[in-house]
């Protein structure tokens, strides 16, 4: 009996580790269903309408220059990652650029 206890503990460990460990990556990785679309660079957007890159967090810094770096300009939000900065503003002044932001949701 001892042993059966062993191999069916060993059974649900074998599942259930990896499950938990996926739930632990897509909580902070996963994109949450948006997200951030940056244009090229413009002169035309008001000074209210405009954030500064510093006044990001890291973590939204991180999304932000990654958009910037992309082929097309838009990269996934994860989760952890709060997006109305990008939705109550219609631009980023980074790098001495004023660069307009959108949010798509999917």
């Amino acid at each position: 009996m001892a042993r059966r206890h062993w191999i069916v503990l060993g059974a649900v460990l074998l599942v259930a580790a990896p499950l938990v460990g996926l739930a632990i990556v897509d909580f902070h990785e996963s994109p949450n269903g948006s997200w951030l679309h940056v244009d090229e660079p413009v002169d035309d957007v008001p000074a209210n309408e405009t954030i500064t890159f510093q006044s990001l967090s890291p973590d939204q810094r991180r999304v932000f220059e990654r958009a910037v770096r992309s082929d097309r300009g838009y990269t996934s939000i994860p989760k952890a990652v709060n997006e109305t900065v990008w939705i109550d503003a219609r631009a980023v002044r980074y790098e001495n650029e004023t660069y307009p932001v959108g949010v798509a949701v999917s």
